[in-house]
């Protein structure tokens, strides 16, 4: 407990302040993304950066500050809970310093999605499908790329949408911070 006299608790910054998101969601459903966010390093993490992410999400590659970063991403097993998210840790080149900012950059790719009824779509992970850490308040500036038969909702203020080459490219920004950012796709009618 704290002194009623003590200054009023000031949590500490969040390792994640913004992220910028650019997913294409495939024909056959599958995901494939690239995930950039500044870190803010703390005292302990050293050369590791841990997150999380949907465990039927792979991870491609990282970077931070542009260099090359090795991934360690264990195997679901089977008592891993279903359509957890899971650990996995971006290892950088150098230690990182105590409240040091960093930009990483994370690539993956996975199936998140499935077709329930005709015309319908799910989205198994819907927290999980970017790499993230808790507690997260973030801004998000996402960018979806998906046939261009379905429609795409997300998190966030409606920028743009527009279709070219059978593709339809949705673009939304959150103008507050929130917790998590999410989407859902379908065959849906849009009424004004």
């Amino acid at each position: 407990f704290r002194s009623r006299h003590s200054p009023p608790y000031k949590p500490p910054p969040a390792a994640i302040s913004s992220y910028r998101i650019q997913a294409e969601i495939h024909p056959d459903l599958t995901l494939s993304a690239a995930a950039t966010f500044p870190w803010r390093a703390s005292d302990e993490d050293g050369r590791v950066i841990s997150l999380f992410i949907a465990d039927k999400l792979r991870i491609d590659s990282a970077r931070v500050d542009g260099q090359p970063a090795e991934i360690f991403q264990p195997s679901a097993t089977p008592l891993s809970p279903l359509n957890a998210a899971l650990h996995f840790y971006v290892i950088t080149q150098e230690p990182m310093t105590a409240s040091s900012t960093h930009e990483v950059e994370v690539r993956y790719e996975g199936s998140v999605i499935r077709k329930a009824e005709a015309g319908s779509y799910f989205v198994d992970d819907r927290n999980a499908w970017y790499p993230f850490t808790r507690p997260t308040l973030a801004n998000f500036d996402l960018q979806f790329r998906c046939p261009e038969k379905l429609r795409l909702v997300s998190t966030g203020e409606l920028i743009s949408e527009e279709t070219k080459d059978g593709l339809r490219t949705v673009h939304c920004v959150t103008h507050v911070p929130e917790a998590l950012a999410g989407f859902n796709l379908g065959d849906y009618d849009v009424v004004s």
